[in-house]
C-alpha cells in the first residue's frame, strides 16, 4: 500500500511539473512572438466608471 501511494505522488508531481511546462512554453512562445504586457496599459481593476 505505501508503495502505491509512493508511486502516486510521483506520478502527481510530474503532472504538475509537465503542466508548468506547457504554461512556461506558451509564455515564450508569446514573448517570441512579439507579446507583452504593458501594466501601465492595462485598465485598473479597482477604477470607477
Amino acid at each position: 500500500m505505501l508503495d502505491a501511494q509512493r508511486q502516486l505522488l510521483q506520478a502527481q508531481t510530474l503532472q504538475i511539473l509537465a503542466a508548468r511546462d506547457v504554461r512556461f512554453a506558451l509564455i515564450d512562445l508569446a514573448k517570441a512572438m512579439g507579446g507583452g504586457w504593458d501594466y501601465q496599459a492595462a485598465p485598473a481593476r479597482n477604477s470607477a466608471p
